[in-house]
């Protein structure tokens, strides 16, 4: 198991707000608590990465975000042919 990320932790609300920016969204975050258990911000360590595969990020959050977001919607008829094949 490998995390494949900056090793830069990251707030959820930061991560919402670079997703609305990045889809050019003008819809803006609700914050609501959920108790104890709300999970604030991820961070993973990618340093079993680097040592087993070489892995070092070169690409920052908001640009894999966008090139995520320009990724699905040049190929969103063949994700929609596979989540109709997996009945999901």
């Amino acid at each position: 198991f490998y995390n494949v990320g900056t090793g830069v932790k990251t707030k959820i609300s930061e991560l919402a707000k670079i997703v609305l920016e990045s889809s050019g969204s003008e819809l803006s975050v609700n914050y609501r608590e959920d108790g104890h258990s709300f999970v604030k911000n991820r961070v993973g360590c990618p340093l079993k990465a680097k040592e087993d595969l070489g892995f070092e990020h070169t690409i920052d959050i908001p640009e894999g975000i966008s090139l995520l977001q320009d990724w699905r919607t040049k190929n969103k008829l063949e994700i929609l042919n596979i989540k109709e094949k997996c009945d999901v």
